[in-house]
Parts: C-alpha cells; sequence; structure tokens
C-alpha cells in the first residue's frame, strides 16, 4: 500500500495513515470504511487506483530476501551475464535474478547456509 500510494503521488501522510489502518496480514480489500477513516473516498480517482492496485497485489511478497553466504559462479564475468546491485551491507552485493533464473541458466549456484548441519547429521557430516 505504501508503495502503490508513493508511485500514485499520494503524501505520506496520507498514505501512512491508510496504511496503519491496515495490518500487514489481513487479506481483505481495502474497504470504503478503511477509506473514510483514513478521510479518503473511492470517488477520487486516485484513490480508486491505490485501491485496486494494492488489492491486485496483495499476497505478492513487499521485498525478496537475500542471506550472506550464496555465490554464482560462471565462466564470463557474472557483470555481464546479471544485473547487479549493492546490498544494504557494506562491501557486498546481490543479484536481481532468484534462485529458479540461475538454475534455468544452468549457472552455479553455490549456498553456505549455517544450519547447525553437524548437530542435524551428527557423526555422517564432516568437513
Amino acid at each position: 500500500m505504501r508503495e502503490v500510494g508513493k508511485a500514485l503521488g499520494l503524501s505520506e501522510d496520507c498514505v501512512d495513515r491508510l496504511a496503519k489502518s491496515q495490518d500487514w496480514w489481513d487479506e481483505n480489500p481495502i474497504g470504503e470504511g478503511l477509506l473514510a477513516n483514513a478521510g479518503l473516498s473511492l470517488k477520487d480517482p486516485t484513490v480508486a487506483s491505490l485501491v485496486g492496485l494494492t488489492n491486485d497485489l496483495m499476497g505478492f511478497p513487499r521485498h525478496l530476501s537475500q542471506h550472506v553466504g550464496g555465490f554464482v559462479i560462471t565462466r564470463d564475468p557474472l557483470c555481464e551475464l546479471v544485473p547487479i546491485e549493492n546490498a544494504s551491507m557494506p562491501d557486498r552485493t546481490v543479484i536481481e535474478w532468484d534462485k529458479d533464473d540461475i538454475d534455468a541458466l544452468g549457472m552455479l549456484k553455490v549456498d553456505c547456509l549455517g544450519l547447525g548441519c553437524s548437530r542435524a547429521f551428527g557423526s555422517v557430516w564432516r568437513w
């Protein structure tokens, strides 16, 4: 809701009032009662667009997750194959493609997760 309102040019305080009136786990469409409490009306075309687009996007992830310790190995420089951007952590980068995209292209993706494997696999797991 916040991103849609921002994209439609609604003021930050208006979007904030509306967003705070709904919990993130609510799956119900934005109703007129919710709008009225925020001082908005469906008769306003921008508000109608906000409602329609937000309801269409309900259930989609707000942002994709990332984890430290995964890396992709390619023959050619990775920057020539995949969009790369700076991560929020200093000196880290992330690629915009997800694991399924990487797999479909046949790139080698290695995940180093700290899930306590030595406990899970007992004496079978050795480094």
